[in-house]
């Protein structure tokens, strides 16, 4: 018996974590936002809305806070490059930080 429950704690203890909820999807403040142009689609290397778009060449994540690195389009103007940082919050709202413009996307929810 205690064979059995040494082997079972090894392997608890060593089982690989498990994957964070992924933030791909479609995002939006409302229900009404999210079915409309004002949703925000996150895709792995891509981000865009009615009025932006980013394209990423560079992502990394830690925990809940992915960052990602590349070149966004906004209206007419030329592209700039930008640092788009986004927290998932432990209430499953997510946060989009956009670190060389100084905008900021608080309490999205997940479109359904």
């Amino acid at each position: 018996m205690r064979l059995v429950l040494a082997a079972t704690l090894l392997v608890v203890a060593t089982a690989p974590s498990f994957a964070r909820e992924t933030i791909v999807g479609r995002w939006g403040e409302s229900r009404d936002v999210c079915g409309s142009g004002g949703a925000i689609d996150i895709a792995p290397m891509k981000l865009s809305s009615e009025e932006t778009v980013c394209e990423f060449a560079d992502v990394s994540r830690v925990d809940d806070v992915v960052t990602w690195t590349g070149k966004c389009f906004v209206h007419q103007a030329p592209p700039r490059r930008e640092t788009v940082v986004a927290t998932l919050h432990p209430d499953r709202s997510l946060t989009i930080v956009f670190k060389g413009s100084g905008a900021a996307i608080r309490g999205l929810k997940r479109c359904r």
